[in-house]
C-alpha cells in the first residue's frame, strides 16, 4: 500500500477508477513513478517529442483494488484503440 502525507494509507477500493487515477498521479507527482511522456509507448514504440501526441498511463488490468498500481505507458492513439477493444 502507498503511504501518503502524515503516514495515512488509503485502502484500495475495487473498481474505483478515480482512486486508481489519483494513486498513479500521486506517484508521478512525488517522483516515485516516471512521467508517461518519458517512456515509449508499449504498443507502437512511439517516443514522445514536443508537439506530438502525448503519452498516458493505462490501467491495463482494470481498476480492481489489487491492480490499481498496474499501469503501462501508451500514446494517446494506442490508448483510444485499447479502450475501443475493451468496449466490444
Amino acid at each position: 500500500p502507498e503511504t501518503y502525507r502524515r503516514g495515512w494509507v488509503a485502502p484500495a477500493r475495487d473498481g474505483d477508477r478515480l482512486q486508481a487515477r489519483r494513486r498513479i498521479n500521486y506517484l508521478v507527482e512525488s517522483g516515485r513513478l516516471q512521467r508517461p511522456n518519458e517512456l515509449p509507448c508499449v504498443d507502437c514504440c512511439h517516443v514522445w517529442a514536443s508537439g506530438e501526441r502525448r503519452h498516458e498511463y493505462d490501467h491495463h488490468h482494470g481498476y480492481a483494488a489489487e491492480h490499481q498500481l498496474d499501469v503501462v505507458a501508451v500514446c494517446s492513439e494506442c490508448h483510444h484503440e485499447r479502450e475501443d477493444r475493451r468496449v466490444c
